[in-house]
């Protein structure tokens, strides 16, 4: 009896024991069935039917596991009789005719499945009993199916299956190739729907390239959108040709981008026919490391958005602007910038980008505005409290920056109204068409600070007459009141002495001492001025190499080919001014520059660090720092090229070598070494009748230098008839230190020029040196002594 109860007993332990291992069982398989779901969310591709019906075995919660890249894990919903639909139909190219439905609802945007349907047949238009489906094909009348495509399936009994997922929803899920060649638009368009539907706050398109039209727009608030590795391509003449067009990507409000590439496909639309954007944002949005390339149209657009930050994001080669900011407010662009859009035939003259229309309250800091046809950066129609800082506006089609008042719709608040309360804070324009920065308008209370603005006006010789406001380094429209500029303002390009000329039609050959060929791109025009730096004319670069550049004359203010001689000169140097204050304008200005020429005769409108127009009709600018620099007198002030042109002393174990090693300044030094018991020397060579320059004024020698001793090295400045001279010594310790003279040249000078000594058994590196008479004062025409000059730049690399 004992032992028929512990057979018992042990019966029933055996049972409980083999309950306890199937529950663990269980419990291993359902973790192991989460971390599978963990897995696959990033890439689990919709089921196919065959895939999802060919699962059998259901566990207790009517759940089941699509393995690979398949589907991932779904839940029947029992409850769920309505999403999608189960109907009778038939397909006939792109037409899907409907002979009855069994439940559900069908809707633009589902997907089909079932009786011979080809995988990603979505419907994508039509209503009743005839729909039109996006993939041509013959399918005869059976059961068919409509879902979403992404995240609820519907099998043939009408069941209603949801994805099992955590945290993100993903474009893959809706069946997306990202091949780049199949058309991704209506898999791209459930995605959104899905996203709209406010079951997600994140959304994940999944790496790789998606040829598509024009999307959906989003309207769900409050998302995440991370899409690194993907670009949406667009579809060949897939926009609109009236009206406003189409935008193939429209965000949400309050919406974060992360990554995309949006590519307009330019090259296979038909010119000029695309009426759109690519992407157009809202109040609120974050966008990151976004990139906005090749729109036949427009790149992208905000309108009234307010609160919306850009970092990183860049729009380039559009073929017309490059983004465009309408009545926009409290925005944030933090890096990237707009290049080479506007640059096609058939949109030229375009923005890279605009904030118009009483646009305010908005920050630009370290963004890049080159390249682009027109201006690099756009303010006008009212827009006012703007700041740009630490920001480029370089090789643009009109100005860098600039500001403006154009009368383009009369129905939007701004409209015809120029800037105000503008800052311009440690930015750099040049090489542009014009100006490096521009009022076109009579603004109120500009203000740059820092930065430089140099080298431009690269449309020299474009312009009929003196079309001063264009070729200015900053240009402030007539009557502009509230200036305060400090800045500097220069233009530091090559010039060269010409030692030979051969002309044969409509080309000139200059043999020019010391030309660096390789920046007519850049800087495609010169000046030829004469001997006494009298301008001539000004001419097209149609050739160079090192030593020689060949020249075609310009439409306007061309220099005549057959007058230009041996001893004239030929520069880059083509910015007329610094700073160019109009009629009436009111403010101070602070110019830090150098190296202006004078341009074309009349007006006298030309040639200086700053100019203010005219000292009547209300004009009241003060000029406390501003001289004019008439030009360089020194025929080889930069030794970047070699050290011709100076005359060189060493005796006994001394040397002078042109240097390009590490201790230099710019492309190339002097490197002077003393002699063994003598200092090695060498002289400046001066232009032509350098001494009238400084006949009774003031005068300004400088140059860098680098020695390791005190007195190691020291420039001399000789003037004067009997000569007089003066010397500066560097103070050792293995830097480069800025050496500096100025003083008064007495009439009738005849021995003037530069020296520079390396002392015995030293070595010392010369570079950059300077030579030229100034007019220092409170205004750009009278006299001052020298301990009044503000510090000036020093000349000679070439940018």
């Amino acid at each position: 009896m004992r032992r028929a109860g512990e057979e018992v007993y042990n019966l029933i332990m055996k049972k409980i024991l083999g309950l306890i291992l199937a529950i663990l069982a269980s419990f291993q398989s359902s973790k192991a069935a989460f971390v599978t779901e963990a897995q696959e969310t990033s890439v689990a591709r919709f089921p196919t039917m065959a895939a999802l019906v060919a699962q059998t075995t259901l566990d207790t919660v009517n759940e089941v596991t699509v393995d690979g890249t398949q589907g991932g894990r779904f839940r029947k919903n029992i409850a769920d009789t309505t999403s999608g639909a189960v109907f009778t139909g038939s397909i006939a190219g792109t037409t899907l005719t409907i002979t009855s439905i069994s439940s559900g609802v069908l809707a633009i945007g589902q997907a089909v499945h079932n009786n011979g349907v080809a995988p990603n047949t979505w419907i994508t238009a039509g209503s009743g009993s005839n729909w039109t489906i996006n993939t041509s094909q013959t399918v005869s009348s059976g059961t068919m199916t409509s879902d979403n495509g992404g995240t609820i399936f519907v099998d043939p009994a009408g069941e209603r299956w949801y994805r099992i997922y955590h945290g993100a929803e993903h474009s893959i899920w809706f069946g997306t190739t990202g091949n780049g060649t199949a058309d991704d638009t209506a898999p791209l368009n459930a995605f959104i729907a899905a996203l709209n539907s406010g079951n997600f706050t994140s959304a994940v398109i999944d790496p790789g390239t998606y040829l598509c039209r024009p999307l959906n727009a989003i309207t769900a608030t409050g998302v995440t959108i991370s899409a690194y590795g993907a670009t949406l391509l667009a579809k060949a003449n897939s926009w609109l040709t009236a009206g406003d067009g189409s935008n193939q990507f429209t965000l949400g409000t309050n919406t974060d981008l992360l990554g995309l590439t949006l590519d307009g496909n330019v090259s296979a639309f038909t010119p000029a026919t695309a009426v759109g954007r690519l992407l157009v944002w809202q109040s609120g949005d974050v966008l990151k490391d976004v990139t906005v390339k090749a729109s036949p149209y427009q790149g992208a657009r905000a309108t009234n958005a307010s609160g919306f930050t850009l970092y990183n994001v860049l729009f380039t080669r559009n073929y017309n602007v490059g983004f465009s900011c309408v009545a926009c407010t409290h925005f944030q662009i933090f890096g990237g910038g707009a290049t080479l859009n506007g640059t096609s035939a058939y949109f030229n003259r375009v923005f890279g980008g605009e904030i118009q229309f009483r646009s305010h309250d908005g920050v630009i800091v370290g963004a890049t505005f080159a390249h682009n046809s027109a201006d690099g950066l756009y303010l006008g129609q009212g827009t006012y409290a703007i700041r740009v800082q630490s920001s480029v506006a370089s090789m643009n089609g009109d100005g860098g920056f600039t500001n403006n008042a154009d009368n383009i719709d009369s129905s939007i608040p701004g409209n015809a109204e120029c800037t105000r309360d503008i800052e311009y804070i440690d930015d750099e324009a040049y090489g542009n068409y014009s100006s490096g920065l521009t009022t076109t308008c009579t603004a109120n209370n500009i203000t740059v600070l820092g930065g430089r603005y140099y080298n431009n006006n690269r449309q020299a010789g474009d312009l009929a007459g003196v079309q001063s406001l264009y070729m200015n380094g900053i240009y402030m429209a007539g009557g502009t009141t509230g200036i305060h500029i400090d800045t500097k303002v220069y233009d530091d390009r090559q010039l060269c002495p010409i030692a030979a000329v051969s002309t044969s039609g409509s080309m000139a050959v200059l043999t020019a001492t010391g030309w660096m060929a390789g920046r007519s791109t850049d800087y495609p025009r010169v000046g030829i001025y004469d001997s006494n730096m009298v301008f001539r004319g000004y001419g097209k670069i149609a050739a160079e190499s090192s030593g020689s550049v060949t020249i075609q004359t310009t439409p306007y203010n061309g220099v005549t080919l057959g007058s230009i001689a041996p001893s004239d000169y030929v520069t880059q140097r083509v910015q007329h001014n610094g700073v160019f204050a109009d009629n009436g304008d009111q403010g101070d200005v602070h110019a830090d520059g150098h190296g202006h020429l004078s341009g074309p005769a009349g007006a006298g409108f030309s040639g200086y660090t700053v100019f203010s127009a005219y000292t009547n009709n209300g004009q009241n600018i003060r000029l406390p720092k501003a001289h004019k620099d008439t030009t360089q007198l020194l025929v080889n002030p930069s030794f970047d090229s070699d050290i011709l042109n100076w005359a060189f002393s060493t005796p006994s174990g001394g040397s002078a070598n042109h240097y390009t090693g590490s201790t230099k300044r710019s492309l190339g030094a002097l490197q002077l070494v003393g002699g063994n018991s003598a200092a090695s020397s060498g002289d400046s060579a001066v232009i032509k009748n350098a001494e009238s320059y400084a006949d009774s004024k003031f005068a300004h020698a400088s140059c860098w230098a680098w020695a390791a001793a005190p007195a190691a090295a020291s420039i001399d400045f000789f003037y004067g008839a009997n000569p007089y001279t003066t010397t500066v010594a560097h103070p050792g310790g293995g830097i480069w230190k800025l050496l500096e003279i100025s003083l008064f040249v007495p009439p009738g000078s005849t021995y003037f020029f530069l020296r520079v000594n390396a002392a015995p058994g030293q070595t010392a590196y010369f570079d950059d040196c300077d030579l030229h008479a100034e007019y220092l004062g409170e205004d750009n025409k009278g006299a001052a002594p020298p301990w009044t000059k503000h510090p000036s730049p020093v000349y000679g690399s070439q940018r």
